[in-house]
């Protein structure tokens, strides 16, 4: 029920402060939660065009190993929970910054829809500007009979001191 999203997210943040203030100091804990009024991925509606609720917690070292859990759930259904696991390690390369972890998507009520993923995301900046280039790769699972690969170029540009910024992206997925 929304009550029990409401109160698990609640839960991770509290977490997510508590462990903030313990962490040693080259750790960093961060969380987040916050509505959204679409769950969007790659384009497509996750909710059926609906709200839903979403929250974090990460861990991270200095020396660019992480950890992550995300969540997802629509507001107005209990079902279709989206739950992802992250680990990675992050390091400067030919001045800009690579990214290379493993993602587990898991659906708690769904059967056969978890999978993995490896992902690599570059990012470097050119003037005001930040190029990024993103490749996930997904191999045949127990659920995936084929496997998936995507590909992306980004960019972004902050606007300014106001916390907004401007955002392009164009991919390809297969599978």
């Amino acid at each position: 029920s929304m009550r029990v999203v409401l109160v698990s997210a609640c839960a991770l943040a509290s977490v997510a402060n508590a462990m903030a203030q313990e962490a040693p100091q080259d750790v960093e804990v961060s969380g987040e939660v916050g509505v959204v009024s679409d769950y969007r991925w790659r384009g497509v509606s996750l909710t059926d065009n609906e709200p839903a609720l979403q929250a974090g917690v990460y861990v991270s070292h200095v020396n660019g190993l992480y950890a992550g859990l995300w969540a997802a759930a629509p507001t107005r259904k209990s079902t279709d929970i989206e739950l992802d696991f992250s680990v990675g390690y992050a390091f400067t390369l030919w001045d800009g910054d690579l990214d290379l972890s493993v993602i587990g998507y898991v659906y708690p009520e769904l059967d056969d829809t978890d999978y993995a993923t490896f992902a690599s995301v570059y990012e470097r900046p050119v003037g005001e500007w930040i190029a990024r280039a993103r490749f996930e790769y997904a191999p045949i699972q127990h659920n995936l009979a084929d496997e998936s690969v995507y590909a992306a170029l980004e960019t972004e540009r902050p606007i300014g001191d106001t916390g907004f910024a401007l955002m392009g992206s164009i991919g390809w997925e297969k599978g």
